[in-house]
């Protein structure tokens, strides 16, 4: 792990920033594919970088909700919750270290010097502030203007709270990323410390459940298994392929629980 030096800050900005150091690789010397790709519908997959613990979150949070509607069937939201503000006072319940770590290989993918929250990341390729209504439109409708080169199916059946999930490719998967989350649609958390202390904030479409594997045509299964407190209805599952090398997105699809 390379070592990093950290400095916290807050500007007038709208977004919490923390600044990174690391060797930035690049890659050019990627091979170029030269096979005929299929091509499919669109898909916009958001990533939300964000935390209860930093008060320039809700915002994006709430804007990350107005696109979980039915009518936004090409567009694929996702909450990753980050721990490195939880020292402030108040330890985000859905923050995981290896959400922070994914923010970090963006970062390293996409050469920039700081993570911060905050961020919205469109298709692997594009990041915003996630609060900023407008270029986060302009990134969805630019992502939605090109076809997918990956199209996903799958199937989930229950058992008790056991989910055993079946999902097949078809495309150009091949370097490919196959990435499954458990989001639960909404919460409630009342916050009792740190920055947002006294506020109930709303979250939408968090990653509860994380696992990535290697892109195969043939049938993947997974077994997840649904937490007691969350309710079938509220719960959901978002796949995605993504380019082990460029992190770009090349399809996605939605499995209903």
């Amino acid at each position: 792990m390379r070592k990093m030096k950290r400095l916290f800050y807050f500007g007038s900005s709208g977004f919490c920033m923390l600044l990174i150091v690391a060797a930035f690789k690049t890659h050019s010397d990627i091979p170029v594919n030269k096979e005929i790709k299929k091509e499919f519908a669109p898909v916009a997959v958001l990533e939300l970088f964000t935390s209860q613990g930093c008060s320039s979150c809700p915002p994006a949070d709430e804007l990350l909700g107005k696109y979980i509607s039915k009518e936004n069937e090409y567009i694929f939201p996702l909450s990753f919750h980050v721990d490195y503000w939880n020292y402030l006072g108040w330890k985000d319940i859905y923050s995981l270290a290896a959400y922070s770590e994914r923010q970090k290989k963006y970062a390293l993918v996409l050469n920039l010097e700081t993570i911060y929250t905050p961020q919205l990341v469109v298709n692997g390729t594009n990041e915003c502030v996630g609060s900023n209504e407008q270029i986060v439109a302009r990134a969805i409708n630019d992502a939605l203007k090109q076809n997918a080169n990956v199209q996903i199916s799958g199937m989930a059946t229950m058992k008790g709270n056991k989910i055993a999930v079946t999902i097949s490719v078809d495309g150009n998967y091949k370097n490919g990323l196959l990435n499954i989350a458990l989001v639960e649609k909404k919460t409630s958390v009342p916050v009792k410390a740190g920055e947002n202390n006294g506020v109930t904030l709303n979250n939408y479409n968090v990653v509860l459940w994380w696992k990535t594997i290697d892109a195969v045509e043939e049938k993947n299964n997974i077994s997840v298994d649904l937490p007691n407190d969350i309710s079938r209805s509220n719960a959901k599952l978002i796949v995605y392929t993504q380019d082990k090398s460029s992190y770009k997105i090349t399809g996605a699809a939605k499995i209903s629980l």
